[in-house]
């Protein structure tokens, strides 16, 4: 009996140890994310990747479920990364209730929920709850599918379609720049407070040059505040550079936004307390004179892709695909 206790009270002093260790971690909010999402990295390649990860401004990683049964690797893959503020999600898209239950049992962040076993809406339910009843921790619930039903399921963000389509109109078949702007309007609308809807930059658009991928992903990243890192993107240079702009100014994540675009250009005004930020960005490949904002004419400003300082005008000109994001 004694001996029975002793080992409890000693399992006690070792999560409590654990728990104090990661305090510094805060789970991001669904809104927030910047997932990257390889779905067939093992707990040791997160855990060596964890310092390239932070680098870049990514705060969460997707894992396999079948790779999880190493319990020491994978408690040393969800402390390397919650030592830099990275959440460790699982993945999978078949017995996803199972798989749900044992990444929360086994101390993940939460999980990427993949559909392709068709449970329904009130089976998912029962799965997200379950998984969140097993853990004392919050989870970050993910669901690989476009629906918003899903929300009402338990899920924290689903998988973005109209506004991640509207940016392949845009730049691979010349829409007006008023349709990401639609697009955004009618996607939020079905997303309850608190609850996101996670954008990525389609293959297509990132595969076009000319300046393309790095705008079409500070659509994504600014306009929301958060968004998906798919496979094989995260050594794209573009990329690289948005999301270290990203990670360096949290005041482009507000969701105080205006929007000024037309046609030719998406212009977005973000505040955040006294900082103002306005992203210009061609979606066209030839050279605009864009209009600028009234409250932003003849003001100071540094352009944070470039470095460089400068004063507006009543017009900008930029060059084909250029991205320029200003800070007062």
């Amino acid at each position: 009996m004694k001996k029975t206790i002793l080992l409890a009270a000693m399992a006690v002093m070792m999560l409590a140890g654990c728990k104090e260790n990661e305090t510094a971690f805060v789970l991001p909010s669904a809104g927030e994310l910047v997932l990257y999402r390889t779905d067939n990295m093992a707990a040791s390649g997160a855990a060596s990747s964890a310092d390239t990860l932070k680098a870049l401004g990514i705060n969460a990683v997707s894992i396999d479920f079948r790779y999880i049964a190493d319990g020491d690797e994978l408690k040393r893959a969800i402390s390397e990364l919650h030592k830099r503020g990275i959440a460790l999600l699982g993945c999978a898209d078949v017995d996803v209730a199972s798989a749900m239950l044992g990444c929360a049992q086994a101390g993940l962040d939460g999980f990427v929920c993949g559909m392709s076993d068709s449970l329904s809406l009130d089976e998912l339910g029962s799965a997200v709850s379950d998984a969140r009843s097993a853990t004392p921790s919050k989870l970050l619930m993910i669901a690989d599918a476009t629906s918003q039903e899903l929300f009402s399921a338990g899920f924290d963000a689903n998988i973005s379609a109209e506004f991640t389509d509207s940016l392949s109109a845009v730049f691979c078949r010349d829409s007006s720049a008023l349709k990401m702007v639609i697009a955004d309007d009618e996607e939020y609308a079905g997303v309850p407070a608190g609850k996101a809807s996670l954008r990525y930059v389609p293959d297509s658009v990132m595969n076009i040059g000319g300046g393309a991928a790095l705008a079409a992903s500070a659509a994504v990243i600014v306009t929301r505040g958060g968004m998906i890192v798919r496979q094989g993107q995260k050594n794209n240079p573009a990329l690289r550079r948005l999301l270290r702009i990203n990670a360096a100014e949290p005041g482009l994540h507000s969701s105080s936004m205006s929007s000024y675009s037309d046609n030719e250009a998406y212009i977005l005004e973000k505040i955040s307390g006294e900082e103002r930020y306005l992203l210009v960005l061609n979606v066209k490949d030839s050279t605009l004179a864009v209009p600028i904002p009234d409250s932003w004419r003849n003001v100071p400003f540094t352009n944070l892709v470039t470095g460089k300082k400068g004063r507006t005008g009543g017009r900008m000109p930029v060059t084909p695909y250029e991205l320029r994001i200003l800070k007062k």
